[in-house]
């Protein structure tokens, strides 16, 4: 009577679990990846949206505070996210094409921070009013 050997193979070789961990290791390694880029695209968004509720702030205070009937220069400071603001408002030059409309000028709010500037321009039509 011949015997056989009959081996049940029960559980997984040690190069199978190796594999299966290097696969598992690089979907999560890439998941973290783009995890990692999101939250930097989130956040950078989130200080450009921050940025431009505050211009747009500096020329509401412009309209209430009249700033346009002394033209002058206004300076702001956010600490979050860091970023310096100037307001400007002046006649139009006389060389501009728009010099002809009276009353005319010209407001710019200019955001600076580490990674650059964005300026914002309007232009305002303020008529004297009859005292």
């Amino acid at each position: 009577m011949i015997h056989r050997k009959h081996h049940e193979k029960f559980g997984f070789s040690l190069i199978e679990v190796i594999i299966a961990l290097a696969m598992v290791s690089i979907i999560v390694i890439t998941a973290l990846t783009v995890q990692s880029r999101i939250v930097r695209a989130t956040s950078k968004n989130k200080n450009i949206i921050t940025r431009l509720a505050a211009i747009k702030g500096v020329f509401t205070t412009a309209d209430k505070q009249e700033f346009i009937k002394k033209p002058q220069t206004y300076n702001m400071t956010l600490d979050v996210p860091a970023t310096e603001i100037k307001y400007r408002a002046t006649p139009l030059p006389k060389t501009s094409a728009l010099a002809k409309i009276p009353h005319l000028f010209i407001e710019n709010v200019t955001a600076t921070w580490d990674e650059g500037t964005t300026t914002m321009t309007r232009f305002i039509f303020a008529p004297e009013r009859p005292v």
